[in-house]
């Protein structure tokens, strides 16, 4: 019936009350209809089903960022009025505000120090000007395709941006030949991206960003590094290893054209299965053709 049985001090300094006074009280009473409806939902709950539950809410205002969590248990054989035993539902509210807009801060600060090295990259390979940034555009919009939700979209993002950071650490010269990449060439770019993931380990991402990145050189068949295949990758992975094969594709280098849209989904088709999963080529073809993706791309390279 939402009557108030107990409640501590905290929630008494909330609604300056005494603690004693709250007692016997309906939580619409003491908090107003609007803030107690979340208690009360939850609350009624509980009681019907018999087992703990919670809800949480996370929301911005005046540019921070707020979070709370409430948390509801059943509890059986309280003594109610006229000594009657009545099921009562012990209700719980904790503030994550101040960690939530830590964890924002910490997010901003890191996101600009990317910022700062993607455009160190994209700077010492003219020819493959805002890869970092297509990449990481891209790797959003296929996870957006495939339904993912939003920490794995932030994840596949953020891998993306760093897909290709490892450039820093090849010369300039590799990066800008006219030539065609060698087998040492290549060996040296998965030297210095293997280095790369060593540096990026101890850093403090939100979700498995680091495995994304180690994951993306994999090939669907099995037959990368890891020897993963397609059932065994994490989906970021497989995403961010389509998005930078496209964008690899589209891009002209020294000693060829980039390919057209078409071009690099023909392409990346005749893979599925073999370097990319089958799926997440679809998804990304699906994006271009159906969810606008054509006209973002062209309006992204223009």
């Amino acid at each position: 019936d939402g009557i108030l049985a107990y409640a501590n001090a905290s929630t008494a300094d909330a609604v300056q009350m005494k603690a004693e006074e709250l007692q016997g009280k309906s939580v619409d009473a003491v908090m107003g209809r609007e803030v107690a409806e979340p208690f009360w939902t939850l609350g009624a709950k509980v009681l019907k089903d018999q087992k703990p539950d919670h809800l949480w809410k996370e929301w911005e205002e005046s540019g921070r960022m707020f979070a709370r969590q409430i948390e509801a248990v059943p509890l059986a054989g309280l003594p109610g009025q006229g000594d009657l035993s009545v099921p009562h539902a012990l209700v719980m509210e904790q503030d994550f505000s101040d960690i939530l807009e830590a964890r924002r801060k910490q997010q901003q600060s890191l996101n600009k120090l990317l910022d700062t090295l993607v455009m160190l990259v994209d700077q010492r390979d003219p020819n493959a000007a805002r890869q970092s940034s297509g990449v990481a555009m891209l790797s959003e919009k296929i996870a957006k395709a495939m339904g993912l939700g939003e920490r794995e979209v932030q994840v596949a993002r953020t891998a993306g941006r760093l897909r290709n950071l490892s450039k820093l650490m090849v010369s300039q010269e590799m990066l800008t030949s006219d030539k065609a990449l060698t087998d040492q060439d290549r060996a040296m770019l998965d030297s210095a991206f293997d280095k790369l993931l060593d540096y990026l380990k101890d850093v403090p991402f939100d979700g498995p960003v680091v495995e994304t990145l180690r994951q993306s050189r994999e090939r669907a068949d099995g037959t990368g590094p890891l020897g993963l295949n397609e059932e065994a990758l994490l989906p970021t992975a497989k995403i961010v290893a389509v998005a930078n094969g496209f964008v690899a594709l589209t891009a002209p280098r020294a000693f060829r054209k980039g390919k057209s849209v078409e071009g690099a989904v023909e392409v990346l088709r005749a893979e599925s299965g073999k370097q990319y999963a089958a799926s997440t080529v679809s998804a990304l073809a699906h994006y271009l053709d159906n969810l606008g993706g054509r006209d973002e791309w062209h309006t992204f390279n223009a």
